[in-house]
């Protein structure tokens, strides 16, 4: 009995001292801020600095969030959840983007998932990222943190896409033809 009651004491001291020792993970989002009309764009959402225990495992259960962008602006081409997580996208109606692991992960460097868009008109455009806090299939859900907010506005500055104007060859390409029409004036004065 006091060996049960000395181990619980030790497991719940060891878990409140990771817990004050330990930071909140980082969610970051990797893309490219400046692309063209009919570019693809990918959106790739990591997280640093996820608890992974030795004897407890990972800390990282699921996450969830909603995409808001102009359908004018960009064409959404998909998401794909990246592995260990499972895509739970399609569970949940009211969310866009959501994946779960079993057994939870930890680590740094954790890749959750990649978006793919296609720009469809130049600005400077914004793609947002929602977790609803109230939703419980939202945000970034871990044991310790409990569900941590990924909400962000993403800018993206689009150009127009210009098609380049070949010059020399045109530049070439009058050049003989105004050599050809002086030597027919030649021959016809003749």
């Amino acid at each position: 009995m006091k060996k049960v009651i000395f181990l619980g004491i030790l497991v719940f001291c060891s878990l409140f001292i990771a817990s004050i020792l330990y930071a909140t993970p980082i969610i970051s989002f990797e893309y490219s801020p400046d692309i063209s009309v009919g570019d693809t764009l990918e959106i790739s959402v990591t997280v640093d600095g996820v608890l992974d225990d030795p004897v407890f495992g990972g800390d990282l259960m699921a996450f969830g969030f909603d995409l808001d962008f102009d359908s004018l602006e960009f064409d959404y081409l998909g998401t794909v959840v990246e592995s260990p997580f499972y895509d739970d996208s399609t569970l949940f109606l009211d969310t866009d983007v959501a994946g779960s692991a079993m057994p939870a992960v930890g680590g740094d460097g954790i890749l959750l998932a990649t978006m793919s868009f296609t720009a469809l008109t130049d600005g400077d455009l914004t793609i947002s990222i929602i977790s609803d806090l109230l939703d419980l299939n939202e945000g970034l859900i871990t044991f310790v943190d409990g569900v941590i907010d990924m909400t962000t506005d993403l800018e993206i500055h689009v150009s127009k896409n210009l098609n380049s104007v070949p010059e020399p060859s045109t530049f070439i390409l009058l050049s003989f033809g105004l050599l050809g029409f002086s030597r027919l004036r030649r021959i016809s004065k003749k």
